[in-house]
């Protein structure tokens, strides 16, 4: 099992702002309004395609019964939203090579 490199968001900037060469703060604010945009498409009822990327989307949980690890107890679990992510093609076999 390999170890997972990670590049944090202060990082990120700071590549796509060399990569592109532009200021870390215009970066930094086209970064800001992006995730601005997608949150408020979510929460609108809105999916995102960003073709050859991926799909963000809202997917909603039915609710369950799960159980407590550190009691073995059975418990209800309610509904909930959450953000799901599908790859897109260009991606995938982008990640695959």
């Amino acid at each position: 099992m390999s170890i997972q490199k990670k590049l944090n968001r202060t990082e990120f900037i700071e590549e796509l702002s060399s990569n592109l060469g532009v200021s870390k703060s215009q970066v930094e604010k086209f970064l800001n309004g992006f995730i601005d945009l997608v949150t408020e498409k979510l929460t609108s009822g809105f999916s995102v395609n960003l073709t050859g990327f991926g799909l963000f989307k809202v997917v909603t949980r039915q609710p369950r019964i799960g159980i407590n690890p550190k009691t073995g107890q059975k418990m209800d679990i309610p509904a909930s939203k959450s953000v799901g992510f599908k790859v897109g093609k260009t991606l995938k076999e982008a990640v695959k090579k």
